[in-house]
């Protein structure tokens, strides 16, 4: 879902998985089926924003966030340095949940926070690789991003997919 800020974790899932996602970590969740492949092996949580002035929003994100198998960290070039994203993000890191950064709303003058924010990135010791989505303009009605500005990042989350797919293959193949 697209702004206002999101108030209740929506959870993407398959309709084969859909039933296991009403909550998570103790918080209740709105769960709408998909169709795509992906959601066999991956379900997408959207929380409230981690740095809300609302304080439920924040307990909300961290809770989901400290539940993840995968975090996705999308940012924005205005907000990348904040410091309360930052330390959820460490605690992400300190448990081995796989990271992936996107900086969101990049335009060609935003070149400047794309390496710093890499830079932040190192110095955490994550990879300073970074999903970067452009600045777009939607239409009125329009109820998601255009399929091209986050490409890359699609292009990530599915190769997490077939990694944990290849995960949960050779688990079954142990047990047997």
């Amino acid at each position: 879902p697209i702004r206002p800020t999101t108030k209740t974790p929506v959870v993407l899932a398959s309709r084969g998985n859909a039933g296991r996602f009403h909550e998570i970590g103790a918080i209740e969740c709105e769960v709408v089926e998909g169709s795509a492949p992906i959601l066999d092996t991956l379900a997408l949580v959207d929380t409230p924003d981690i740095d809300s002035t609302t304080t439920e929003h924040r307990v909300v994100a961290e809770t989901l966030i400290d539940n993840a198998d995968v975090v996705v960290f999308v940012t924005s070039v205005l907000r990348y340095a904040d410091l309360v994203p930052w330390e959820v993000l460490r605690r992400a890191i300190s448990r081995g949940a796989p990271v992936i950064n996107v900086l969101n709303r990049y335009t060609s003058s935003s070149a400047g926070a794309y390496v710093d924010f890499g830079r932040r990135l190192s110095a955490e010791g994550l990879p300073s690789d970074v999903v970067r989505v452009p600045e777009h303009h939607l239409e009125t009605g329009a109820h998601s991003v255009p399929s091209l500005a986050v490409r890359d990042l699609a292009r990530r989350l599915v190769i997490v997919a077939s990694d944990r797919a290849q995960i949960g293959r050779a688990s079954c193949r142990e047990r047997v």
